[in-house]
C-alpha cells in the first residue's frame, strides 16, 4: 500500500511540474526529500511492561521508634501491548547533484528511529495483568513501566542493523523511482550513483 501511495505522490509531483515545458522540468532535491518522507518503515513489536515493587502498600503503627506491620502488599503487574517503531532518515540530510552527463549523485544518511508509539488497538484494560495478592498499580506506576518498555523497544530497534538497512534501502527505492519517473517524462536516461552515510 505504501509503495502505491509513494508512486502516486511521485506522479503527482511530476504532474505539478507539467505546466512547464519538458525542458524546464528537472530533478529537484526538495522533491526528492518530500518523496523520502513516504519511505518510513513501521515495525510492530509485541511489548511487555513489567513492574515489581516490594511493600508498596503498608499500614503501619508506630510506637517508640518500633514498626509494627499490620499489612504489607507488593505491587506486581505487567501490561502486554504492541509498540510501533517508525524508522526513516533525516530527509534534510539527503543530497542530490546532477552533472552534465546525466549522472545523479544521491547521498542518503543512515536510518534512525523517528518515533515510538503504542498501537491503541492492542492496549486496553484487558492488557493489564495484576499479580494475585498484590495492590492495583497507580497510573504513575503504569506510565513509568510503559515508558521503560518503550525505551527498551527503541534501544532494540536502534541496535538492529538489518532493520535500519531496510529502512535506508526503502528511501533509496522511492528516490530512485522519482528520478526514473522524471527521466521518463522528460526523455532523459539518468545514471544514479548512490552514496551512503
Amino acid at each position: 500500500m505504501k509503495k502505491i501511495m509513494a508512486l502516486f505522490v511521485i506522479i503527482m509531483i511530476i504532474c505539478s511540474s507539467c505546466g512547464s515545458s519538458k525542458q524546464d522540468m528537472q530533478l529537484d532535491v526538495l522533491q526528492a526529500r518530500n518523496v523520502a518522507q513516504l519511505a518510513t518503515l513501521e515495525c510492530y513489536y509485541h511489548n511487555v511492561a513489567l513492574c515489581h515493587k516490594d511493600d508498596s502498600s503498608t499500614w503501619r503503627f508506630w510506637e517508640k521508634n518500633t514498626k509494627f506491620w499490620l499489612w504489607d502488599k507488593d505491587t506486581d503487574f505487567w501490561i502486554e501491548y504492541d509498540g510501533i517503531i517508525t524508522l526513516g532518515v533525516d530527509e534534510e540530510q539527503i543530497k542530490m547533484d546532477v552533472d552534465s552527463n546525466n549522472n545523479v549523485s544521491v547521498f542518503i544518511p543512515k536510518a534512525k528511529v523517528l518515533e515510538t508509539d503504542i498501537d491503541d488497538d492492542t492496549y486496553d484494560e484487558s492488557s493489564e495483568v495484576t499479580g494475585a495478592g498484590t495492590t492495583e498499580p497507580t497510573d504513575a506506576e503504569e506510565s513509568e513501566a510503559i515508558g521503560k518498555a518503550q525505551k527498551k523497544m527503541e534501544k532494540t530497534a536502534k541496535n538492529d542493523k538489518s532493520l535500519l538497512n531496510n529502512a535506508q534501502l526503502r528511501v533509496k527505492e522511492v528516490i530512485n523511482n522519482y528520478i526514473q519517473e522524471v527521466g521518463r517524462v522528460i526523455g532523459v536516461d539518468y545514471h544514479v550513483i548512490w552514496k551512503y552515510e
